[in-house]
């Protein structure tokens, strides 16, 4: 019993002196620094002093987080400043009037003295790259942070400033997991670096498995709309309301200086149309021969082997010969090709 006193004598005046000295560590320390997450201050630990270096000694590498056609920043503001702007041109304009405010993100080229790999902050080289151009008697040069880090770790730097800007679009962000996963990440790892649930990351694989990336080009990034415009797309692609071919010939009829917004609502409207538009029943032709169906996936031909014996087994041993004949005539006549 007096052994076990004095352990708990000699435990209290332990837990005393911890508690005294962190008492005295309060009294004396420095006001606590504001939190910060887990993502930025993994980009905090990567920086090293900013160096200024020529534009065209930085090359692309890993997956684009950007779609650079009809890009806009979701939030309304650019990256570089707090003035909202839509184009290069403007971005340039900005940095050139006002520096740039924003150091891009560098590591040193494997194998290449002297060059480097961007991991983020595309759109400001972008933009000095083409200050360089236009006005070769500046000196142009890109404020860059240039750090030394693997595959992985450079990934992880770019998905987490992404996620710490949160200005990607939802179409951007699901073609930045998608190219993630083709890098060769299994999907746990892309949930953990974009900060993503199972039922996220799945959202944003089905609108690139439905979407055609020629498509999702053709539209862009979208930055005025959310998951909710694009499943609207994607459940009209996965039912044949509408065909990938038939979207970007609408695309086509757009003037050229229609905003990602504006490509995306007109493909909606058609959509509207061609399901609220009622469809032909289907045709006998041929006295009989065929019946034809014209629906939103194209032109579809049945044969009725009944009224032609052995003319459906004749038709589909000369079907590449006569589809060739009947495309030259549909050229001739449309002039389209």
């Amino acid at each position: 019993m007096a052994k076990e006193r004095r352990a708990r004598k000699r435990h209290s005046s332990m837990m005393e002196i911890a508690e005294q000295a962190t008492m005295e560590v309060k009294d004396t320390a420095p006001s606590p620094a504001r939190p910060i997450t887990p993502g930025l201050q993994f980009i905090e630990d990567t920086y090293n002093a900013i160096d200024e270096i020529d534009p065209d000694l930085v090359d692309d590498w890993g997956v684009e987080d950007r779609l650079e056609k009809f890009t806009a920043v979701n939030s309304g503001a650019d990256e570089d400043t707090d003035v909202p702007n839509h184009s290069l041109e403007q971005l340039a304009d900005s940095i050139r009037e006002n520096g740039q405010q924003v150091p891009i993100q560098v590591r040193h080229e494997p194998g290449r003295t002297g060059r480097y790999q961007i991991i983020y902050g595309r759109r400001r080289l972008a933009a000095c790259r083409y200050l360089k151009e236009n006005y070769p008697d500046e000196n142009i040069k890109i404020k860059a942070n240039v750090v030394d880090l693997d595959d992985d770790k450079a990934l992880i730097a770019k998905a987490l400033e992404n996620a710490s800007r949160k200005d990607l679009t939802f179409y951007e962000r699901a073609r930045f997991a998608t190219d993630i996963i083709a890098s060769g990440k299994n999907r746990s790892e892309v949930i953990t670096i974009m900060s993503l649930t199972k039922s996220g990351l799945s959202n944003l694989e089905r609108i690139t498995k439905s979407i055609p990336r020629e498509l999702g080009d053709a539209i862009g990034a979208a930055p005025g709309f959310g998951r909710t415009k694009w499943m609207i797309l994607v459940d009209a692609l996965d039912q044949k309301v509408i065909t990938p071919r038939n979207a970007l010939r609408e695309l086509e009829k757009l003037p050229p200086s229609s905003s990602s917004d504006e490509r995306l609502l007109a493909l909606l409207d058609e959509i509207k149309r061609k399901s609220e538009t009622p469809r032909p029943n289907p045709r006998i032709v041929g006295e009989g021969l065929a019946t034809v169906k014209q629906g939103a996936s194209g032109l579809n031909i049945s044969i009725n082997d009944s009224a032609a014996p052995g003319f459906s087994d004749w038709l589909d041993e000369h079907i590449e010969t006569l589809m060739k004949e009947f495309r030259d005539r549909f050229e001739a006549v449309s002039g389209r090709k």
